[in-house]
């Protein structure tokens, strides 16, 4: 089966673009959560009615320090430029800056799109198709104790 003739999933994937997409579907599910931390902008094709996003919402949440960072090299930062991350090999959140949050880029690394359990658990319930999680934090081991404070924190 060509990629053509593979149906589109509920996020389709644009390669190269600095937004996402929604099919009609996932958007109706995900949109009174992702509203208050997204611009929105309707999108018409051959294959359907879509709806382009851009997260507006930048956490400053990366723990510089405990975080593995490989930053740019220094003539950049010479340049005028803040520090630039070429990549993090392991990333370290403060969980009190996530607490509330469902999608959200970091201020160094504005490309990236990071989602909480919150979002996950949404597109899992309504089995939306097309999204691919990879899990950069808590570590899969410290996972449990990660969403047992969350909730404990959510009920005061």
């Amino acid at each position: 089966m060509s990629g053509r003739d593979k149906p589109i999933g509920d996020f389709p994937y644009l390669w190269g673009v600095y937004f996402g997409v929604f099919t009609e579907r996932s958007l109706e599910v995900l949109r009174d959560m992702i509203s208050p931390h997204v611009e929105l902008l309707p999108l018409s094709s051959r294959q359907g009615e879509f709806t382009a996003f851009k997260v507006l919402t930048i956490v400053d949440a990366l723990d510089r320090e405990r975080s593995d960072i490989e930053w740019a090299p220094q003539l950049k930062r010479q340049l005028g430029n803040p520090r630039v991350v070429r990549r993090v090999k392991k990333f370290v959140f403060r969980e009190e800056r996530l607490v509330d949050q469902v999608l959200f880029r970091l201020p160094e690394l504005p490309w990236d799109l990071f989602v909480t359990d919150v979002f996950m658990r949404a597109v899992e319930q309504h089995q939306l198709a097309g999204f691919e999680f990879t899990q950069v934090w808590p570590p899969i081991d410290e996972r449990a104790k990660f969403l047992e404070k969350r909730l404990k924190r959510k009920k005061k």
